[in-house]
């Protein structure tokens, strides 16, 4: 929990769903005028870098020994499906996090961390509600404020994803208005579409 700081709700014992969904009704409550951002990122667990999280483990003061098995067992050779037989050839991945272990989700939190500190040291009035690969951003303010938001967004999440490998897919992503936006129709901000509502947690 030292590492992992509160926005990230997911695959920390003791810390669930409920204190996300509590704040985000709180907010939708109020009526207050901006933009929820529902974030897609392509392959989440697939696309991570393994040479980031390397360095993220030695510098969170992992022993290098531990450091080295963690990444031995991420770059273990894994076999696949061809049809309905198991290959007889086997992939080494050049980077991703496996998913069906125990461990996988914990470095998964790890790196999320990465973004949450971001996101608190550049945009600290943007509300970031993360659940494992669940992404929901809170942006108050003003049409004109919320569009020099979502465009800063845009450019920290284009960093972050060259470093990390995690890349927004910008078309699966989605936007929606809260609040007084004016009379004129809106279908986009900054590229990203704008819809009646997103699921969020399964809400």
């Amino acid at each position: 929990r030292a590492v992992i700081p509160s926005a990230q709700r997911g695959f920390v014992p003791g810390w669930s769903m409920d204190a996300h969904l509590h704040e985000v009704h709180e907010i939708q409550r109020q009526n207050r005028t901006g933009c929820w951002i529902a974030m897609d990122f392509r392959k989440a667990f697939d696309t991570v870098s393994h040479q980031m999280l390397e360095a993220f483990l030695a510098h969170a003061g992992l022993p290098k020994q531990w450091v080295a098995v963690i990444l031995s067992f991420l770059k273990g050779p894994i076999g696949f499906l061809v049809g309905r037989r198991v290959s007889a050839e086997w992939m080494h991945p050049g980077g991703g996090i496996r998913q069906g272990d125990t461990l996988s989700p914990a470095l998964f939190a790890l790196i999320t961390a990465l973004l949450c500190r971001k996101l608190e040291q550049k945009m600290p009035g943007v509300k970031t509600f993360l659940y494992a690969d669940d992404s929901l951003l809170w942006i108050e303010g003003t049409p004109q404020d919320v569009s020099r938001t979502v465009a800063e967004l845009k450019e920290i999440m284009r960093e972050y994803g060259n470093y990390t490998g995690q890349r927004l897919n910008l078309s699966k992503c989605s936007a929606v208005l809260q609040g007084d936006w004016g009379q004129v129709p809106i279908s986009h901000i900054e590229g990203i579409q704008v819809e009646k509502y997103v699921r969020y947690l399964g809400w």
